[in-house]
This record gives structure tokens, C-alpha cells and sequence, in this order.
């Protein structure tokens, strides 16, 4: 599954046009197939993200934050409790650096 993920984005990479791909920059592309581990450690419950987003949408009080999955509880949650900042540069961290395009640099 996660090496069809990589294809598409590359098949969607190459087919924008020249200004989508010079804005973007090839370094964005291969920045986000680096996400694939996150892809891997994903759950194959989608039923909780729908229970989630339905609440969302027609729950009499919607949350102003879903959090789904045991890695949101344990890794994500208590990020929330820390200055932005530092919880910032934490996920930055864990993450690898954020893919950012090319022109907001």
C-alpha cells in the first residue's frame, strides 16, 4: 500500500504543471514520501476517524479536538500540554523536519 502511496504522489508530481512544480520543488516531493513511516504506523480501524468526523459534523456539541488512535492519546495529547513552541520542535523532531514548499522558504 505505502509503495502505491509514494507512486501516486510521484505520478502527481510529474504530471502539475512546470510553475505547480517549480513552486513546490522537487525536494517537497521526495520530503513527503519520507512520511511513510507515519503511513506505516497508522491503524486500519478507519471507523473511529468517521465516528470522529460524523460527531464533528452532526454531533450536538462538537469538540474543538478529535483525538483518535492510541498514538494521538500517548504521543500527541500530552504535546498539547507543552508551550507551542516546544511542542513545535518536538514533533519537528519526530517527524523529520516538515516538508514545506519550495517558494515559502
Amino acid at each position: 500500500m505505502h509503495d502505491r502511496v509514494s507512486q501516486l504522489l510521484r505520478q502527481t508530481f510529474e504530471r502539475a504543471d512546470p510553475d505547480v512544480q517549480e513552486d513546490y520543488g522537487h525536494t517537497y516531493a521526495s520530503s513527503v514520501e519520507g512520511l511513510r513511516f507515519f503511513l506505516s504506523q497508522g491503524s486500519q480501524r478507519v471507523g473511529d476517524v468517521i465516528d470522529a468526523y460524523e460527531h464533528a459534523l452532526f454531533g450536538r456539541n462538537p469538540r474543538a479536538r478529535y483525538v483518535v488512535g492510541w498514538d494521538a492519546r500517548f504521543v500527541y495529547l500530552p504535546l498539547q500540554c507543552l508551550p507551542e513552541w516546544l511542542g513545535d520542535w518536538i514533533y519537528e523532531r519526530l517527524t523529520n523536519g516538515r516538508p514545506q514548499p519550495a517558494s515559502t522558504r
